[in-house]
């Protein structure tokens, strides 16, 4: 199970960076701001899922 979780936290983190890219570049062609910046707080709050869950062996 924790395996998948890496896995899980692993493409999180990878959409992120993703975000944070285009966030720097202020590239909103295929996305708005508005729906990065929500996607990012989504991602977030699943990470945060994650971790709870590594944390108690879930």
């Amino acid at each position: 199970m924790s395996s998948h979780v890496t896995h899980e936290i692993r493409n999180v983190l990878h959409r992120l960076e993703l975000m944070s890219e285009l966030l720097s570049k202020k590239d909103f062609s295929t996305f708005s701001e508005k729906e990065i910046r929500e996607d990012v707080r989504s991602d977030l709050e699943k990470l945060q899922q994650l971790f709870a869950g590594l944390s108690t062996d879930q």
